[in-house]
């Protein structure tokens, strides 16, 4: 076997399995900057190999920049390629300004500030001709548009083999993790990507399909027949939102405790959270608070939520759920607030597809994130209606605002005005039955 690289080694734990899967300790590199970590790394490296005598080719110095040991520039180097590089990389690891100029200046794929891509554009280049790439990364690195740079660089550069699903591995992280397995090749597009879940399922879809969408997102959990209907839904006349609407955030205070009150003081009105959104109307509230945007950290212009009418819609979630008001409520942070300007689509009909299993479909589908964020919204595909068929979705968003179990019919009306079939119902059903 060639030489195994692990970049950003830590303690050494990958190079340890390596050393368990029958690597010969000379073919074993580790880097990293924490001198530390890379002692550790070391005598952790001596201990799996107690019967050899040998000086472990762990450094310190970082990856990224080529500085540090002189040995270092000999690993990598233009003569020293690698057959196997695996590593968990720092997510979100701070560089100065300086830094990071010069990152961007010698990677410029990578659009963010994210050190687990300058890691993933390193690697490329340290790995020999047909080698494989295994990170571990945030799922976040799958579908968030701050990653869309080096995703389309991959996609250009090498070829994706794999994407397991992980769950969350680490106590300490919150976050799902993923692991993505590269190859160092020119990309085919007759290859295929393995996607493979916690419970062992796989299944392989073209790399062409993640390169088809606007952000190459790399939508693991869609099958082929979901994704035609996206498409026959995108294909449809519709509109979107961009110029058609105003946004605004829930209210920073920076010290809740301060001044959000759970019983009402003279001066004081209600503050909706995101847990009080349901769809189509809000809970009410416990929390109130005293408006003075002077103390607040941050806060939209009053205007907007003084708004005559307004959809409220919870921020941390993987479900679309809008409320609508007309109480020119405020909001905390957890609860945003779109003000739609469609023209002929009536605020209360433009609700009722928000809350939709149509809409809910699509947004899991293309976007499969755990935060509502304007730019997705945006992108969301927003049919053209009959007059009729607007009526009967304000008459029944009307229903809904006062709490009737009306959600099924609302979905029946959208289904019937789209003519879906049968199977695509059940399609968009059982999807969001899995979310």
């Amino acid at each position: 076997s060639g030489a195994f690289l692990e970049p950003c080694c830590g303690t050494g734990q990958f190079l340890l399995r390596a050393a368990q899967h029958g690597y010969d300790p000379d073919r074993l590199y580790g880097i990293d900057s924490d001198l530390i970590a890379v002692r550790i790394a070391r005598i952790n490296l001596l201990l799996a190999f107690p019967d050899r005598d040998f000086a472990p080719n762990v450094f310190h110095a970082d990856a990224l920049r080529n500085n540090g040991a002189a040995e270092v520039s000999g690993i990598t180097n233009a003569q020293q390629r690698f057959a196997l590089i695996a590593t968990n990389p720092p997510w979100g690891a701070g560089f100065t300004d300086d830094e990071l100029q010069r990152l961007q200046q010698r990677f410029p794929a990578v659009k963010s500030r994210e050190s687990f891509s300058f890691f993933l554009a390193r690697s490329l280049e340290l790995a020999a001709p047909g080698a494989v790439i295994s990170f571990i990364l945030p799922e976040s690195f799958l579908n968030i548009g701050a990653h869309s740079g080096i995703r389309r660089h991959l996609l250009a550069n090498a070829q994706i083999i794999a994407i397991h699903s992980l769950d969350r591995p680490f106590k300490s992280v919150f976050t799902p993790v993923i692991r993505l397995d590269l190859r160092q090749a020119e990309p085919d597009a007759n290859s295929s990507i393995c996607l493979k879940n916690g419970n062992g399922n796989e299944k392989r879809v073209a790399p062409t399909r993640f390169a088809a969408s606007s952000d190459s997102i790399f939508t693991i959990s869609t099958s082929d027949d979901e994704y035609r209907l996206i498409d026959k839904i995108y294909a449809m006349p519709h509109q979107t939102l961009p110029g058609q609407a105003d946004w605004a955030l829930g209210i920073v205070t920076g010290d809740n405790r301060r001044h959000v009150a759970n019983v009402a003081e003279p001066g004081m009105e209600p503050v909706y959270r995101g847990n009080d959104v349901m769809p189509y109307r809000l809970r009410p509230t416990s929390s109130y608070i005293r408006f003075d945007s002077a103390v607040f950290q941050q806060v939209a212009p009053l205007a907007k939520y003084r708004a005559f009418e307004k959809l409220i819609y919870r921020f941390i979630t993987n479900r679309l759920t809008f409320a609508y008001d007309d109480r020119q409520s405020l909001t905390l942070n957890s609860a945003n607030i779109l003000i739609p300007r469609l023209a002929g689509y009536p605020v209360k009909a433009l609700l009722c597809l928000l809350n939709s299993k149509l809409l809910q479909f699509v947004f899991a589908r293309k976007f499969n994130t755990h935060k509502v964020l304007r730019g997705d919204l945006e992108q969301l595909p927003l049919p053209f209606f009959s007059e009729e068929v607007l009526r009967q979705l304000v008459s029944l968003a009307d229903r809904a605002i006062k709490g009737e179990p009306v959600a099924p019919a609302i979905d029946a009306v959208i289904f019937d005005a789209l003519q879906l079939t049968r199977s695509e119902i059940d399609l968009i059903l059982s999807g969001i039955a899995l979310e």
